[in-house]
C-alpha cells in the first residue's frame, strides 16, 4: 500500500467532511484516511444505550492520532487506535445522555434543552 506524501506550510484544518485541508507547520505527512463507523448501540461499561436507528461516525484513521466526530451532538474524540477512538466516543455519548436527557428541563438551559431534544430523539 503506497502512501500519497503532502508537502504542507501552515495550520492544519479539518472541513466539515472531515478531509484535512493541505496545511501543517512545513512538514510532510501522510494523507489521512476518512472512516465512516455505524452505532446500533452505545457500551459504556455495563451499561448500554439501544438507539432508534443505526448513527453514522465520520473519523479520521492516520499513523498516529485517531479522531471521531459526530456533527449533530457536536462531539469529537481522538486517541491513539481506532478501538480506543470507539470507545471514547461511546463514554462522552453517554455520559451527555445521563447528563442532560435524564435532567429536568428546570435545571438546564436553552442550548441544554436542544442537546437534550437531539439525545431523546436518537434513543429508543
Amino acid at each position: 500500500m503506497t502512501e500519497e506524501k503532502l508537502k504542507i506550510t501552515k495550520t492544519e484544518t479539518f472541513t466539515e467532511q472531515f478531509i484535512p485541508k493541505r496545511t501543517i507547520e512545513n512538514r510532510t505527512i501522510a494523507r489521512e484516511r476518512e472512516k465512516h463507523l455505524r452505532f446500533k448501540e452505545i457500551f459504556y461499561g455495563e451499561q448500554r444505550i439501544k438507539l432508534k436507528s443505526p448513527i453514522t461516525v465520520k473519523g479520521v484513521v492516520p499513523d498516529k492520532i485517531c479522531s471521531l466526530y459526530y456533527a449533530p451532538l457536536d462531539i469529537v474524540v481522538s486517541s491513539p487506535t481506532l478501538a480506543e477512538c470507539e470507545d471514547d466516543f461511546q463514554e462522552v455519548f453517554y455520559v451527555l445522555y445521563e447528563e442532560y436527557a435524564r435532567e429536568v428541563d428546570d435545571k438546564l438551559s436553552e442550548g441544554a434543552r436542544e442537546l437534550k431534544r437531539k439525545l431523546l430523539d436518537l434513543v429508543e
